[in-house]
């Protein structure tokens, strides 16, 4: 669901992600990090930082 949302080439942050994702929505936000980060780390998703917050956005090797 997670990359599905993501598959519109538009950045989120976690809070955004647990907004418009239903799986997330009874999920807290550091918990959504997590599995954003783990994501991160299995290269299915990237990282942006702007102005002290962090976007997720589709990883351009990854194809959905």
């Amino acid at each position: 669901a997670i990359l599905h949302k993501l598959s519109d080439g538009k950045a989120y942050t976690a809070s955004e992600l647990m907004e418009s994702v239903p799986e997330l929505a009874n999920l807290s936000n550091v918990k959504v990090s997590a599995i954003m980060r783990m994501m991160v780390q299995s290269n299915e998703v990237t990282t942006e930082v702007i102005q002290r917050k962090t976007y997720f956005s589709l990883s351009q090797d990854n194809n959905v």
